[in-house]
């Protein structure tokens, strides 16, 4: 299964709600012309935090909603950074290393492990 763009899930996530490129880029303030370049993944996907704050408003869910998060993160992953969210955590940040040790089959530690259990444990406790 191929992983959706940035461009295609947003493209999708405006046509489901059955807004035009024109109305979609009138409500947030965005050029129809550069606007289709990005959902076509030719210009790179915004970042700034009041583009989310807005595009929640227009798709009418939740700031920190499943599909804004969604398309932060594939933001984040086109752009080669990390997300807003997560450069503004310092617990999330200090469990990066054990993360990517993960990823390339390293071996944390137990305590590592531990703490990454406790944030873990801790978001679905809020």
């Amino acid at each position: 299964m191929k992983k959706s763009t940035y461009g295609e899930r947003i493209r999708e996530l405006r046509l489901q709600r059955d807004i035009s490129l024109r109305q979609f880029c009138l409500a947030l303030g965005r050029d129809a012309s550069n606007w289709s370049k990005v959902e076509r993944g030719i210009l790179p996907p915004p970042r700034e935090e009041s583009f989310y704050t807005a595009l929640a408003i227009e798709l009418k869910v939740e700031p920190d909603s499943d599909e804004i998060n969604e398309l932060r993160d594939l933001a984040a992953m086109e752009t080669g950074s990390l997300p807003a969210d997560i450069m503004n955590d310092s617990e999330m940040l200090g469990l990066l290393p054990v993360f990517f040790r993960t990823l390339r089959n390293g071996k944390p530690t137990i305590e590592e492990l531990d703490m990454a259990m406790k944030i873990v444990k801790s978001a679905f406790e809020r």
